[in-house]
């Protein structure tokens, strides 16, 4: 919206959505997660809920946050300076200040002006079909496994295809389902869902139950002679979902409630989040990449756009995840008495650390969705496993991003699912302490 005034009201009332009376709601959530807390013997709900993190510890979380939050300040400090030469030049006004609403405008505006990338010009580059194709087989090399698609199984949907995972050696290790296409009253967002945990199927651990899950997305669907055509982004999330589906056909526990699934909240992104790594590669991009019309890959240059691009506000973006973390955080520590006071937190936080306020009026807690779910106390578990796959992500950049052999160990981290403490394993993995030095080169190249 080019009206600023415009931009203002919208953003104002999406500050508000949900209300005072799911403010009032979230007031009484918090109340008895602490009372909850308190009589099983936790200090606070954070103190309960982190427990079975590899955080451990509210005091860790929040040297977390504080930490990276300094590391990031000066690139941020600097993001947020040239957003606010954008507007001034656009308003023609030397003193106009950086609001909320301005952020997404003014940045997609330098996108654009800065890259030359036209996102509807990239997707003509991946249809579904291909990309899928070439992701298994990328999969496929990195992980030495096999995939065949087997038929003949009736789903919900005639969408839905079937298709088995083996080792090289034909021997069988599972399967999974990809339901791509939207229909009424389908889940909106892409996740991946267990159907069949793998196990042990008695005590001699000679037999196993083979694992079976389902990746479910919403992509545009066939039509009018064009394929299905996928945005880079989507392509990342579609690289970053099936990772999950990985993770969990490759755990080999000998219980079923230690499936891939059940890992620390604070680690089951990480393997995922490491391998969307693969879709900034330039060889892997042009072999993924496939225009619908004219069957050619890429462009060098679309793709060399595309890599600048990369980090364009990235700072931004994981200090805004710091409000949101430090939020949900300080909410589960020492519950804010009234409403008022729980919006007020809100508004100081975002100023503390992005130095812009608040949208008039706000009541974020009453929309904040993810406080109601798996990451209450819990929110900070997004830029933590970020971290740690950067970090994961080192001895591919070292080794190489199709290294058969650096695949095989991170395999093998894969299969110990939810049967080791996560830092263990990601220590194995490394050979060393992890560090969040990988991630910091990697969100402040330009």
């Amino acid at each position: 919206a080019k009206d600023e005034n415009r931009r203002t009201e919208l953003m104002e009332k999406y500050a508000r959505h949900g209300g005072a009376q799911k403010l009032a709601l979230l007031q009484r959530a918090l109340a008895l997660r602490e009372k909850n807390a308190r009589l099983l013997g936790y200090k606070t709900h954070a103190h309960y809920a982190l427990e079975v993190k590899m955080a451990k510890t509210p005091e860790r979380v929040l040297n977390f946050i504080r930490g990276l939050a300094a590391r990031i300040r000066r690139a941020v400090t600097k993001e947020v300076a040239e957003l606010t030469m954008r507007k001034r030049q656009d308003t023609g006004n030397r003193k106009a200040r950086l609001e909320y609403h301005d952020v997404s405008f003014y940045g997609e505006l330098m996108r654009q002006e800065k890259f030359k990338l036209d996102s509807e010009k990239v997707r003509e580059y991946f249809p579904l079909e291909f990309v899928l194709r070439q992701m298994l087989d990328v999969y496929a090399k990195l992980l030495s496994v096999k995939f065949r698609r087997l038929f003949g199984f009736k789903f919900w949907s005639p969408d839905v295809t079937f298709y088995e995972v083996s080792n090289t050696d034909g021997s069988l290790i599972g399967y999974f389902g990809l339901d791509m296409y939207p229909r009424n009253g389908k889940y909106g967002h892409m996740a991946a869902f267990n159907a069949v945990s793998g196990s042990m199927t008695d005590w001699s651990e000679k037999t196993r139950m083979a694992p079976a899950c389902f990746l479910v997305g919403n992509f545009p669907k066939p039509g009018n002679g064009c394929p299905s055509l996928l945005s880079h982004g989507e392509v990342d999330t579609l690289f970053h979902e099936f990772g999950h589906i990985m993770h969990f056909a490759l755990g080999r526990p000998r219980f079923a409630s230690q499936n891939s699934f059940a890992v620390a909240g604070d680690f089951v992104e990480m393997p995922s989040q490491m391998l969307e790594n693969w879709t900034w590669d330039r060889k892997i991009l042009k072999k993924i990449s496939r225009h619908y019309k004219t069957r050619k890959p890429l462009p060098d240059s679309m793709i060399t756009n595309m890599l600048a691009a990369r980090n364009f506000l990235e700072a931004y973006s994981m200090a805004r995840q710091m409000v949101l973390a430090s939020y949900d955080m300080m909410l589960h520590l020492k519950p804010p008495k009234t409403a008022a006071e729980n919006s007020g937190l809100m508004r100081k936080l975002n100023r503390h650390l992005l130095g812009i306020e608040m949208p008039k009026g706000s009541m974020f807690g009453a929309g904040f969705g993810h406080l109601m779910g798996d990451y209450d106390a819990g929110y900070y578990g997004y830029a933590w496993s970020k971290v740690y796959a950067a970090d994961l992500f080192t001895r591919f950049e070292k080794e190489g991003i199709m290294s058969s052999r650096t695949g095989k160990d991170y395999r093998s981290l894969l299969a110990k699912a939810a049967t080791q403490d996560e830092m263990k394993m990601i220590m194995e993995f490394l050979g060393r302490k992890p560090n969040d030095r990988a991630f910091l080169r990697q969100l402040t190249q330009k």
